[in-house]
């Protein structure tokens, strides 16, 4: 299973209740949002959206998902399909991914039998905005998977933005091949 974002919380569902048929995870520029309280930490989501307006908020999530240099026309396409989200769906979804990373994401990490690859190549800062990583930054997210993954291999995959499936597909898909090699069949 292979899971982008917010994504990598569906393939550790998966991992987590189907374990018998999954041989192995991939965590494509995974994070952890949220601390404190649940409820806490998804209320402060709703207030940013409610403060900022959802448009500015998913615009300035988005474009910021991208380093300079970028493929514009790649990075205004994503965008503009983010912001054609119906309203409905952020302000229920983006509260409940920080509640349950919040609630859940450390148990279940912990529960994960298989192994897994971790492909990072940004990691969101104190500041709340998501930068580019190099090999020797700490990164929150990478922290939490070597604490509670028995099995983990790590990769960082340089010169991308969070979309790293399609600004650097060659260096991601070498990594995926040669993980999905090394697992038992």
């Amino acid at each position: 299973m292979i899971g982008h974002s917010m994504g990598c919380r569906v393939v550790l569902g998966v991992g987590q209740s189907l374990p018998e048929r999954v041989i192995g995870l991939v965590f494509v520029d995974g994070s952890s949002v949220g601390s404190g309280s649940p409820d806490g930490a998804a209320a402060a989501v709703v207030a940013r959206l409610r403060g900022e307006g959802i448009t500015a908020t998913l615009r300035r999530s988005f474009e910021q998902m991208f380093i300079a240099g970028c493929d514009e026309t790649l990075r205004d396409a994503i965008v503009q399909r983010a912001l054609a989200m119906p309203a409905q769906v952020v302000e229920t979804l983006m509260p409940d991914v920080f509640r349950w990373d919040t609630l859940n994401l450390q148990s279940v990490l912990s529960t994960i039998g298989q192994p897994v690859l971790a492909l990072q190549s940004t990691r969101v800062d104190h500041a709340a905005v998501r930068v580019p990583i190099a090999a020797e930054d700490a990164v929150p997210w990478l922290e939490l998977l070597r604490e509670h993954v028995r099995q983990l291999g790590v990769e960082i995959i340089a010169g991308a933005g969070h979309f790293s499936m399609i600004e650097r597909p060659t260096a991601v898909n070498a990594a995926i091949e040669k993980f999905i090699s090394s697992l038992p069949v």
